[in-house]
């Protein structure tokens, strides 16, 4: 039931019994309402109650919560320990575990020997150390020690003595072997000329093929037996320079030649190319040609054009003005004209109709009075009787008859003809025009095809003779070429002749110097004789040998002494040590017995104790299990049971919130006017509702006008369209007035206009016609011909040369810049590099100048240099630079000169040699491999024997460096003597055991050899 609200008092109010309210503000149960009338005291009664309640509800809700809550606690409680004492016993079981797997550890690391030390074996080691104690102290008691270093004193002063004795007979031998050395050297010298003639004959010998092709040289070169002197060094350098004119003017030519056949060659290379260039063209344009000519092609269609044309002409016509090979322009012109005359020939029924009317007019024949007198026929002038004059009649009639008239109806069929010529004259034309761009394109192509293998031929023609000339450009060159090897290997000859001529000449100059000082020079020297002097010297050396013999065996058996003595020690310190270990490792192995013992005995007992826990955690962990279960459980009965009372009591909040709103509601409505304004609303609503009666009533009445007034304006819509359409014909009228004004207007003006006037002005017209039309047909062809290149340079776009260029050109771009700072950088590098290389030059050259000035003042005897030293012009600059120009310089006291071109040969060879030397020991320390090749040539004999104290220095400084090996290649064999002097005189290192010795011999078949020969060092 709705609530009802009146103005009396009471108020009526539906409830529900089970307190159920629906959306529409009732209080239902089913379908079933029972109505009670309440009071206001009955309704602040009810409230009361309502809200005590409430109360009730929620003091049950809390007192039902607090006490699940309290279970719960219990439970948990209860699991909680259980939980503890599992805890507790399970950190008790891992702690006896790691207790008894640490002792298990520490039981492992106990070492398990199969044999134990006894006190047997510690007391046999004990005796045996004794024993070997004793032993070395016998051994280090050895009188022997003591008595060996004073044997070995007096042999070295007996060394020192014979030394001396030594030096003093070389110096001596020195004198008495000048005379015999200079014959020696004489001798040398000679049999070096013997060999450098023979070596001139096996260049000859050797290189007869070329000089069996210059009669002219060999014949001016020496030949066997001529005397050699200055004079032959004279001719055979104007050999040298007459062979060199030779080689330059050979060289000119075939300069010239290679001018001429790279000429031809670059000829024949473009000619070549612009060949294969115009042969691939002509390919392509034959390609198109054949593409163009195709089947389903324009110029194929326009062929086709052609043919039907002529068909259709000579079929309908009886013949054509098109030949077979008619121009497409012409051919559309044709048309042109064709179909201007197809439209001109139409002939209107008016037009009949009138020419009629004209010839009747024309057969009468009028008098002066204008009366008919007689009908004449207007074609052949004759006048007609009756009877020709009805026929005539008649004819005139049936022709000028619209249906029957023979001549319209033949013109109709004409018309009808031309129509249709009209037709395909304008498809023709139509497809002429869209294809003349492919014939044009057709005749361009033939044409540079034509054109193409025009200058194919050309060019193949030119070719051939281009590679003519090329092949015997080839072959001059070739020539010319072989021409100047011959001369190059021609001039290496003679100038190697000529230096060996020159050689001889210089030995046959020594040769007779030596001997004219030869005869200057005493054979003896303080009344000694050579021989006994030499036997005097070799049994000192005896004598020395032998004592360094005594002394090394002395040093032998000390070594020997000592090292007795250390073995002795060695084995009394093992034999004590082995003792310590004996006793260490007994004392070891009583320790792990005992602690072995006690380690299983704490495994044993927390393996028991592990077992009794096990026990133990097992129904602790049951306990645990249920408890946690029956917490669950209860928990979600308590849940469960928690929602639905809270439910309850939200649906009995809810109710009682909506009972107050509707109450409140009640009372707002009783308090205000809303009874007032309820009764004026219905007045509204009832007033209302009798307007809109009476307004659809008078709506029905107005029907029927509406209808009329509807009919009306649709007869006025038909009306207005009638006279739109009448409007439309006036018009129409009107507009066919004025075109009837213009035809006759321009009739009379045709009448007037003369004819050949207008047809030259036609014809004019055609001309410029075609000629737009061609124009427009170039236009187009040139545009097609644009289309295509931008084409193809769309599809060469499109390739892999071209794709992507904008984005390879900036990565490009990017490259170029990082090499340019990449560049930069290594310039500022390079710079800060060239500046440190110059310090460190700087210091280098110090240091090899230090070297130089002592391997100088040791090596060099003269007096004229006191020194001299490296420098570079880059020192003088602060500029770093690639090129330091190196130069040497000598002091003479304190003045520094340019040692180039001031000095001797052999001032020149011995600077060579030190200067080689001091870079060797600056930047060649850890490599130690020093080779000389004739190290003494033009040296005099006291630079030679500086040279030789100097490299005797190198060798024993160097003789502790385990990879230093000197190299020594020399003819002279006095220069080795002195080496083996000086090596004697000093120690440290051992001498060498042999040298090799290379001679030429000569072989069965007729040929020279060389041999190595080794000859022991004490031989020399």
């Amino acid at each position: 039931g709705i609530i009802n609200t009146q103005q009396s008092s009471r108020s009526r109010l539906s409830i529900s019994s089970d307190w159920g309210i629906d959306n529409n503000n009732t209080f239902s149960q089913g379908s079933t309402v029972n109505t009670i009338q309440l009071t206001n005291e009955d309704l602040e009664a009810f409230e009361r109650s309502v809200s005590k309640k409430r109360q009730q509800l929620q003091q049950q809700l809390d007192e039902y919560r607090d006490l699940s809550q309290k279970e719960e606690d219990s439970i948990q409680t209860e699991l909680s320990n259980l939980k503890a004492k599992v805890t507790t016993v399970e950190i008790d079981l891992s702690r006896l575990s790691d207790n008894r797997s640490k002792a298990e550890r520490e039981l492992n690391k106990i070492p398990r020997t199969s044999s134990r030390m006894r006190k047997s074996e510690i007391d046999e080691a004990r005796r045996n150390a004794e024993r070997m104690a004793r032993t070395r102290d016998e051994l280090s008691r050895d009188p022997r020690r003591t008595e060996i270093p004073n044997e070995i004193k007096l042999k070295a002063d007996k060394i020192s003595q014979k030394k001396n004795e030594i030096e003093e007979l070389a110096s001596i031998l020195q004198d008495l072997r000048r005379c015999a050395e200079e014959q020696n050297s004489i001798d040398i010298l000679e049999r070096q000329v013997d060999q450098d003639l023979e070596l001139i004959d096996e260049l000859k010998n050797d290189h007869s093929f070329i000089l069996a092709n210059y009669h002219d040289i060999k014949a001016k070169l020496p030949h066997e037996g001529t005397e050699i002197d200055s004079s032959v060094s004279n001719a055979m350098d104007s050999i040298v320079d007459e062979v060199s004119e030779n080689l330059d003017s050979t060289k000119t030519q075939l300069d010239e030649a290679s001018e001429q056949l790279k000429q031809c060659e670059s000829k024949v290379s473009k000619t070549s190319a612009l060949l294969s260039h115009k042969q691939d063209t002509l390919s392509q344009r034959k390609e198109q040609l054949s593409l163009l000519s195709s089947e389903n092609g324009g110029v194929q269609r326009i062929k086709n054009i052609i043919r039907t044309v002529r068909q259709f002409e000579i079929g309908s016509f009886g013949s054509t003005e098109i030949s077979t090979n008619v121009d497409p322009q012409q051919l559309l012109q044709h048309f042109t004209t064709k179909i201007g005359e197809l439209s001109s020939d139409e002939v209107q029924p008016e037009s009949i109709l009138k020419t009629m009317k004209k010839l009747k007019k024309l057969a009468k024949v009028k008098d002066n009075n204008g009366n008919v007198t007689e009908l004449r026929c207007p074609c052949c002038t004759r006048v007609m009787d009756n009877n020709e004059i009805v026929v005539f009649q008649q004819q005139i009639d049936n022709l000028s008859h619209p249906e029957n008239s023979a001549i319209i109806q033949m013109d109709q069929n004409n018309a009808q003809l031309n129509r249709s010529a009209m037709r395909n004259y304008e498809n023709w034309r139509n497809i002429i025009a869209s294809n003349i761009n492919d014939w044009l394109d057709h005749q361009r192509i033939a044409d540079e095809i034509e054109i193409l293998k025009a200058t194919v031929a050309i060019d193949e023609d030119t070719l051939s003779s281009e590679n003519a000339k090329l092949e015997e450009a080839t072959d001059d060159a070739e020539n010319q070429k072989e021409k100047h090897s011959n001369l190059l290997q021609l001039q290496d000859l003679v100038r190697r002749l000529r230096d060996e001529f020159n050689k001889i000449v210089n030995k046959k100059s020594q040769i007779a110097t030596r001997k004219e000082e030869l005869r200057l020079i005493a054979p003896r020297a303080s009344g000694k004789n050579l021989r006994n002097t030499e036997r005097d010297y070799n049994s000192k050396m005896e004598e020395k040998d032998a004592l360094m013999h005594v002394i090394t065996s002395l040093n032998q058996e000390a070594t020997d002494l000592n090292e007795r003595i250390n073995q002795a020690s060695e084995s009394a310190s093992r034999a004590e040590n082995l003792v310590q270990t004996k006793m260490k490792q007994f004392e070891q192995d009583q320790e792990a017995i005992v602690k072995r013992k006690e380690l299983n005995e704490s495994i044993a007992s927390c393996k028991e104790e592990e077992s009794k826990m096990q026990d133990q955690i097992a129904p602790i962990r049951q306990k645990a299990k249920i408890k946690e279960q029956e917490k669950n459980k209860y928990r979600t009965a308590a849940h469960k049971e928690l929602q639905q009372r809270s439910e309850l009591n939200g649906k009995f909040n809810n109710d009682a919130e909506k009972i107050s709103s509707l109450t409140k509601e009640i009372d707002d409505f009783k308090s205000g006017d809303s009874l007032g304004r309820l009764e004026n609303i219905d007045g509204d609503i009832n007033s209302i509702s009798e307007d809109i009666v009476k307004k659809e009533k008078e709506l029905r009445d107005l029907q029927p006008k509406l209808k009329a007034v509807q009919a009306r304006v649709d007869d006025q819509g038909a009306h207005r369209r009638n006279i739109e359409s009448n409007i439309e014909l006036f018009d129409i009228i009107s507009e066919k007035e004025k075109l009837n004004d213009e035809v006759s207007l321009l009739e009379k003006q045709l009448e007037a206009l003369d004819g050949e006037s207008i047809r030259q002005k036609y014809k004019a017209s055609e001309q410029n016609i075609r000629m737009y039309e061609s124009e427009k047909n170039r236009r187009e062809g040139s545009k097609d011909a644009l289309g295509v290149q931008q084409r193809e340079l769309k599809r060469k776009l499109q390739t892999s040369h071209y794709k992507n260029i904008d984005e390879r050109h900036r990565v490009k771009m990017i490259e170029h810049e990082t090499s340019n700072l990449a560049v930069q950088d290594l310039d500022i590098y390079h710079s800060a590099l060239d500046r440190a290389l110059l310090r460190y030059h700087g210091l280098k050259i110090q240091e090899i100048n230090k070297i130089i000035k002592e391997l100088w003042s040791l090596t060099y005897k003269g007096e004229d240099i006191t020194s001299i030293a490296l420098t570079s012009d880059q020192e003088k600059s602060s500029r770093s630079a690639r090129s330091y120009n190196y130069r040497v310089l000598m002091t003479k006291g304190t003045t520094e000169l340019d040692m180039r071109g001031r000095c001797s040969a052999g001032q020149r060879v011995l600077a060579s040699i030190v200067i080689r030397l001091a870079l060797a020991e600056t930047f060649c320390l850890n490599c130690g491999v020093f080779a000389l090749d004739e190290p003494t040539t033009n040296l005099d004999f006291p630079n030679k024997r500086g040279l030789a104290i100097a490299l005797a220095q190198i060798i024993a400084h160097r003789a502790a460096q385990d990879n230093f090996q000197l190299i020594v290649i020399t003819h002279d064999e006095e220069f080795v003597g002195m080496m083996k002097n000086e090596l004697s005189a000093h120690t440290g290192f051992a001498m060498p055991e042999r040298y090799f010795q290379v001679s030429r011999e000569e072989g069965g078949d007729g040929s020279y050899y060389s041999k190595i020969h080794a000859v022991d060092w004490d031989e020399l």
